[in-house]
């Protein structure tokens, strides 16, 4: 998430929602056709990472197949099926899809779902809570109703839009998404035969019942997270830990943290006990205010830097106001605060953003040897400045590959469009982000850790924090 500086700020839901089969009503091919046309015609005109991962020739044809779908009555269920893949092959982690509002109150009140929150990795899944203590938590799941795992990921998968060619990035959408996307793909469900092998290799299949909304968001809450969001923590032999968890202003102040103050403090503290070594801990920051990630870097610096290359936005002009929640003088203020530079190339303004000015070092800077912790959960605004951070080669990386691109992300100021037949809800993002990195640096993927590090399902579990156990012996050494 990140806040938009002008014009108005909209928070981007990152909620999925789907309707259901069940669901009387229906829409006509014309109804259907029309939402897409629509869809298709904004996001052309406006959105300014359409073809950023993928050629126009591959993203277009894709548009052109799905319109031929739509040749039959169709649920709003039917027609999100075909819209979320089409989001999702933009490879764009901010890049969401929200369903009507009826829709998303019916999910929310009656609808029914899959019991178990899932963990998908590169080369198992495996159950972190649920299932009424039938399957021990840790179990590797095998199959979902006679479907293996490995095919049911990859039909999934379809619906999880992430940064670009991120593998771990989509798989973490898709583990807090799983009980949402399977209800998307195969409709509502009373009981799930589950297939699964045990921590000490036991093979059983076990049937399941569905849970509502409210029953999932208990087994899905994180067990034992600190309310703090920020803190340093001063070891021996001159090491300290800095933990970031969120650059999210909103939920900072919920905490009555301010970040600003934070990071003065702990930098003054790190000089005062002659700190040598700092880990900074990254992980599952999910990213928040543009701003923050500059200001963490200019304590770790003592010279200038670059932090935005430039903001790109597609057209300074919106001829679908009628179809948003946009201020009727959107345009205007659009025109004044951003210049032309080619075809469907408009850039911000240099004084309309801090982060395209250049960035001066805080006296208080940190001159030390420093690794960043990070793993899929670092994105957006988290993930910026871990870009610099490589790009400036201040430090290493330890953990797993972030979620979020190394050349930067779509998000910032954001439009709501509301399809006019099936009510379906498309926030936009209008600024483009680039870093001021090599573009070829990475490309297409986050930043890869020096020391790639993943932890195992028991210390997952547990609590067992084996990642930054890992990245203190580097310090040290």
């Amino acid at each position: 998430m990140k806040k938009a500086l002008i014009f108005f700020t909209i928070f981007i839901s990152f909620i999925f929602v789907s309707s259901l089969q069940s669901q009387t009503e229906t829409f006509t091919p014309s109804q259907l056709k029309e939402d897409f046309t629509v869809f298709r015609n904004a996001l052309t005109e406006i959105y300014p990472s359409m073809y950023r991962f993928d050629t126009k020739e591959n993203i277009n044809g894709l548009f052109d197949k799905t319109f031929l779908e739509f040749d039959k009555p169709m649920s709003e269920l039917d027609f999100l099926k075909r819209l979320i893949p089409m989001g999702a092959a933009f490879k764009d982690g901010h890049f969401r899809i929200q369903a009507s509002i009826d829709f998303r109150k019916y999910i929310d009140e009656r609808a029914k779902f899959f019991p178990l929150l899932l963990n998908f990795r590169a080369d198992n899944t495996f159950i972190m809570a649920g299932g009424e203590d039938i399957i021990p938590a840790g179990s590797i799941i095998t199959s979902v109703n006679g479907i293996k795992i490995s095919d049911l990921r990859n039909e999934l998968l379809k619906y999880a839009a992430g940064d670009g060619d991120i593998l771990g990035g989509r798989l973490a959408v898709l583990s807090r998404r799983f009980y949402l996307f399977h209800l998307l793909n195969y409709g509502e469900q009373e009981e799930f035969i589950v297939g699964y092998t045990d921590n000490i290799g036991n093979e059983s299949t076990v049937k399941l019942s569905s849970i509502s909304k409210k029953e999932y968001d208990v087994i899905a809450k994180p067990k034992n997270q600190s309310e703090k969001s920020l803190s340093l923590l001063v070891n021996d032999k001159n090491t300290a830990v800095l933990t970031i968890k969120t650059f999210s202003s909103s939920a900072l102040e919920k905490n009555n943290e301010n970040y600003s103050e934070f990071l003065k403090t702990s930098f003054n503290t790190l000089k005062e006990k002659n700190i040598q070594g700092l880990i900074i801990d990254l992980r599952d920051n999910s990213g928040g205010e543009d701003e923050y990630g500059a200001k963490l870097y200019s304590h770790l610096t003592n010279k200038e830097f670059k932090y935005y290359d430039y903001l790109r936005l597609n057209n300074n002009h919106i001829s679908f106001l009628k179809y948003t929640n946009a201020p009727p003088d959107l345009n205007e203020q659009m025109k004044e605060r951003v210049d032309s530079v080619g075809i469907n190339d408009f850039r911000f303004k240099t004084e309309g953003h801090e982060n395209l000015k250049l960035q001066k070092p805080e006296e208080n800077n940190f001159a030390g040897k420093v690794i960043v912790l990070i793993n899929r959960g670092t994105f957006s605004a988290a993930a910026e400045f871990c870009s610099i951070f490589h790009t400036m080669k201040r430090g290493q990386f330890a953990g797993e590959e972030t979620g979020g691109t190394y050349i930067g992300n779509t998000s910032g100021i954001s439009i709501e469009l509301t399809l006019p037949n099936t009510k379906t809800i498309i926030p936009i993002n209008l600024m483009r982000y680039e870093m001021a990195v090599d573009k070829n640096t990475f490309k297409g993927r986050g930043i890869i850790p020096d020391y790639p590090f993943e932890r195992s399902i028991n210390d997952i579990l547990t609590g067992s924090d084996t990642e930054m156990k890992y990245a203190l012996k580097l310090l040290v050494n």
